[in-house]
């Protein structure tokens, strides 16, 4: 390209077209080559983007223009399993969590909050999944003991089996199960603690990380969760508020698709069908007057609909 600027004289008929403006000076307000650089450097435009870098670093998750005028943006949401376990932490608190059996993940995916509320919390957590599953991206190829924090789990989440220390722990055989149709669950991983105790052994049913077959069990670890939470669970929304309100559970449900031709009989209480996201905020916000409404600090669909424990004392 420089050849071909620079091949163009004024005195051959021709004169010198503009030079393109350098990229990386306009985004990052620098540029590595500086006054050797061949392309311009506009003045005023380092400030540009001296301004948008700041606005960046005050709010890191705010939604910009990534990607062009007129294109749709990429979402910036890798982030939000941290950012929701954060918010659990300081809205329910460690001790809640931790009581009963952890936390109830509704639709939960290949794992990946449970798996973060085990390694780094020590949370219980189990995944309430109808797909088969998948190996959870955090787990692969990184044990829990190298993932900093007081929880560092003794056993596996329950999506992923390489996040398990070695020797994996063991396990009694399990008696047959009826054969009337279970919801495929997950169980919960084990918290920090002792070794895995010997098969057989009262304390050895605590959590392996292997899927749930038994009815029975499914049904108790369903009723002794601690907290309901569902991170955007699809058409699986509607269904974990319910199940929290019906158990008496404190909840945070952060709802994302509308699928409003799955449930045409949605309705808000002027009667207007549930279409828009907005819409389906607030119907789901209408099954109980004490349930509340936050935004979190990532991109996308980041509104969670919750209720407490203090909030739910008296259903």
């Amino acid at each position: 390209m420089v050849g071909a600027f620079s091949s163009r004289q004024a005195g051959n008929g021709g004169t010198l077209p503009p030079r393109p403006v350098c990229k990386h000076f306009v985004r990052a307000g620098r540029c590595q080559y500086a006054e050797a650089c061949f392309f311009a450097h506009p003045e005023g435009r380092d400030v540009e983007a001296a301004r948008r870098a700041e606005r960046r670093r005050e709010a890191p998750n705010q939604k910009v223009a990534n990607r062009g005028e007129g294109r749709r943006n990429h979402v910036k949401n890798d982030s939000r399993v941290s950012v929701l376990r954060r918010w659990l932490l300081d809205q329910f608190g460690l001790e809640h969590l931790r009581s009963r059996r952890g936390v109830l993940d509704v639709a939960g995916g290949k794992g990946e909050l449970a798996w973060e509320l085990v390694n780094l919390n020590g949370v219980p957590a189990c995944v309430l999944e109808p797909r088969p599953a998948r190996r959870c991206s955090k787990a692969a190829g990184a044990e829990p003991e190298r993932w900093p924090g007081p929880g560092r789990a003794s056993g596996s989440t329950s999506r992923t089996r390489r996040s398990r220390p070695r020797p994996p722990p063991r396990r009694a055989p399990r008696p047959p199960s009826p054969p009337s149709p279970a919801p495929r669950t997950r169980t919960e991983a084990r918290p920090p603690g002792p070794e895995p105790a010997e098969p057989g052994s009262a304390d050895e049913e605590a959590g392996d990380g292997l899927e749930v077959t038994s009815p029975l069990e499914a049904v108790e670890l369903l009723r002794e969760c601690s907290t309901v939470v569902a991170l955007h669970p699809d058409q699986a929304a509607e269904p974990a508020v319910a199940l929290a309100l019906a158990l008496g559970k404190a909840f945070a449900v952060v709802p994302c698709c509308v699928y409003a031709a799955s449930f045409p009989r949605r309705r808000l209480r002027d009667g207007a069908q549930v279409r828009t996201y907005e819409d389906l905020l607030n119907y789901l916000q209408g099954f109980h007057p004490r349930i509340r409404r936050a935004d979190l600090d990532f991109e996308g669909k980041h509104t969670v609909l919750y209720m407490t424990p203090e909030d739910v004392l008296d259903l």
